[in-house]
């Protein structure tokens, strides 16, 4: 299996830089809307995206520990991988295994039918934000091209 690039996974409309959010389900409302403007059309329900990924945190929240939460879902009629990224300077409760407020969010909307490419997309961001000093960066710079420069630049790294 080929390793799976951080461009094949985030498009720089698909950043956003600072989100402020009460809770968990109005950061991932915010982001499957952002999704849905700045996606090239590719979502077709976001109210039917949204149950995706809400059922998915009801399996088991996804924030995975360290400020980071990877929110998952396969979607109907999507055609190809989905990624967004979202920084929450001031952080969120978001049921997180070590209990951790989640100020890193990286979301994978998949095709129904792309397993492969969900576990591998899923890999690829788990592996990335594992790496505290690229947490540390992330955390710090501002603006959207800056963020997304840094994602799609670790391909090399690691």
């Amino acid at each position: 299996m080929s390793a799976m690039h951080m461009a094949e996974i985030l498009r720089p409309a698909m950043v956003m830089p600072s989100v402020e959010a009460a809770n968990k389900e109005t950061l991932l409302t915010a982001m499957v809307h952002h999704a849905a403007v700045h996606g090239s059309g590719r979502l077709h329900s976001e109210a039917s995206v949204l149950d995706a990924i809400m059922h998915r945190e009801e399996l088991g929240s996804t924030g995975v520990g360290g400020g980071v939460a990877i929110p998952h879902a396969k979607i109907p009629q999507l055609d190809s991988l989905v990624g967004i990224f979202a920084r929450i300077p001031a952080g969120i409760n978001f049921d997180s295994m070590d209990g951790s407020p989640v100020t890193l969010v990286f979301m994978l909307l998949v095709p129904e039918q792309a397993s492969v490419i969900h576990l591998k997309a899923l890999a690829r961001v788990s592996r990335l934000l594992k790496n505290e000093l690229f947490k540390d960066e992330l955390l710090l710079l501002q603006d959207t091209q800056a963020i997304y420069a840094a994602i799609s630049s670790r391909d090399e790294d690691d």
